[in-house]
């Protein structure tokens, strides 16, 4: 046991760091984007500056400010902040899988994430939704976490407790990013719809922390569902965190 965890942390360090230079390498070699990335890079100054945003950019553009800050009015001090939500992302796709697969399977599962042409397009310029990915990436651990990790006993019961808090933490946060409809409700909406298909809905009595949080995920997906229908309903000109732009 102890020793496949030990060859576990290899295989997911080795990952990490490949991840880390497939990203990293030449991230300074190409200009500033016009207008793709300007815009997000003036938005990031403005906030530096302490000046309000004319529109609303997610939480991105407080990272890519972060960057600035902590490394200067670079090219790839706005973009180092998405690589680093990129490489988070990976992990916890491979988190995910290992948790409900093989080791190798997690593996795997980092990797393909990884290679992902679309996730590497998203994963440099400081215009990418890595921050949204690894949010949402996050969504889908904790509540796949406090629904299907099995639970036997008070302590675990707490863990399952723990879960849930992070998930609403992680739900608030995907909102902010990149709005519900986006980032929050899709994994919701799909943990839910398997729990409900395993049967942790109906018998509440036999797994009672697991239909807990099944009804717990099911009940926030339902009420995001609401909210963002409400929104395309209202027909307003106002940018809507539940929609993640405006509504046309």
């Amino acid at each position: 046991m102890v020793l496949k965890q030990r060859q576990g942390l290899i295989e997911v360090t080795v990952t990490l760091v490949f991840v880390s230079v497939l990203l990293g390498v030449r991230l300074s070699a190409f200009g500033i984007w016009d207008p793709w990335e300007l815009n997000l890079a003036d938005a990031a100054q403005k906030l530096l500056s302490g000046k309000e945003l004319s529109e609303p950019h997610g939480l991105s553009v407080w990272f890519v400010a972060f960057g600035f800050k902590a490394f200067g009015l670079q090219e790839w001090a706005g973009r180092v902040p998405i690589v680093v939500f990129a490489v988070v992302t990976v992990f916890l796709a491979y988190q995910l899988v290992g948790w409900f697969a093989t080791q190798r399977a997690a593996v795997y599962a980092a990797v393909v994430t990884a290679t992902c042409p679309l996730f590497l397009f998203n994963a440099r310029p400081m215009m990418g939704e890595t921050v949204a990915f690894s949010f949402q990436a996050l969504v889908a651990l904790c509540a796949s976490a406090a629904v299907f990790k099995p639970c036997r006993n008070d302590k675990q019961m707490l863990a399952t407790i723990g879960w849930l808090a992070a998930l609403l933490i992680s739900v608030m946060l995907a909102v902010e990013t990149r709005g519900a409809l986006l980032c929050a409700l899709p994994p919701l909406a799909a943990v839910a719809c398997v729990a409900a298909l395993k049967g942790l809905l109906r018998h509440p009595k036999k797994r009672p922390a697991q239909a807990l949080a099944g009804y717990v995920v099911a009940t926030i997906a339902t009420l995001l569902t609401g909210l963002i229908t409400a929104d395309i309903l209202a027909n307003q000109s106002e940018y809507s965190r539940w929609i993640g732009g405006v509504p046309k």
